[in-house]
């Protein structure tokens, strides 16, 4: 009677072990295909940067959104 217990917990316990085995590596590949959507958004992400810090664009921006216009040489003032 004890045999057949611990064999029954035995083959419980493998069970569990196998169960929790492909559930850690549905996760790793989750977090793997994750991993790889950061990688390339951070990509993107730098290359918008690059472009949104450009003189031109920034030239763009500032006369758009807020009215900015270069000034006329009246307008500037040498500090020394």
């Amino acid at each position: 009677m004890l045999l057949m217990l611990v064999l029954i917990a035995e083959v419980f316990f493998d069970t569990w072990c196998g169960v929790q085995c492909r559930r850690m590596g549905y996760e790793l590949v989750e977090a793997r295909s994750r991993q790889e959507e950061l990688i390339e958004t951070r990509k993107k992400l730098r290359i918008e940067q690059g472009r949104l810090k450009s003189p031109q664009v920034l030239g763009t921006l500032a006369r758009k959104q807020q009215g900015l216009m270069t000034p006329k040489p009246e307008q500037v003032i040498i500090i020394q």
